[in-house]
């Protein structure tokens, strides 16, 4: 007995169309054009942020973007003169960590960070989040700690953050009685903050 050499029959496959195919070519390529985007957007993404930039205010709570402030002069010769201090936020939620560090020039002309004064975590930071800056009473100071001490224990560096409520509230970094920079006005509001909504930001 001969076997049946004709194929099996069953339902066919559905033909697809020369319009369909270009439709789904098309899709694919928008799709691919939007990741490309997406790609360059987050490739664009800044490492850190200047809390004075108007446009900073859209990174403050994203963890992987760092923010700082510069600080001025106590007694400026001009207006608005910086003192070569920056304070520095580094993380979200119980991670976050404040560090304070000097400008230096580099060798190729360059100006960026150059010596940590010091940094605390937020375990130390607890006081300064909830302290109100327009009050006349608040006083706080909090020591730093040396950059390569364990977190929230070990040698302190010398240096102190200080902030004083009222009219003229103002948050100094102090070296025994040298003023190392100080930070006032709209700045301080928008960096205090910047500090709370990191702090109460949940790491995830």
């Amino acid at each position: 007995m001969r076997e049946d050499s004709r194929r099996p029959t069953g339902p066919s496959k559905p033909r697809i169309s020369r319009v369909t195919r270009a439709n789904h070519s098309a899709e694919a390529n928008v799709r691919a054009q939007f990741e490309r985007g997406r790609a360059l957007v987050e490739a664009r993404r800044p490492v850190e942020i200047d809390l004075a930039d108007q446009p900073a205010a859209e990174y403050v709570c994203d963890k992987v973007i760092d923010a700082y402030v510069r600080l001025e002069e106590a007694n400026p010769g001009d207006p608005g003169q910086l003192s070569g201090i920056s304070i520095h936020l580094i993380g979200v939620g119980t991670g976050v960590i404040l560090a304070v560090y000097g400008d230096a020039i580099q060798c190729d002309g360059t100006i960026s960070t150059g010596h940590c004064f010091g940094y605390v975590g937020s375990t130390e930071l607890t006081a300064l989040v909830e302290a109100d800056a327009n009050s006349p009473i608040t006083a706080i100071w909090i020591p730093l700690r040396e950059l390569n001490a364990p977190m929230n224990h070990g040698p302190l560096s010398g240096c102190v953050l200080e902030l004083r409520g009222g009219p003229t509230a103002a948050l100094r970094v102090c070296y025994g009685a040298h003023i190392l920079g100080v930070l006032y006005g709209n700045l301080l509001t928008a960096f205090l903050n910047c500090l709370r909504l990191r702090c109460f930001q949940p790491i995830q």
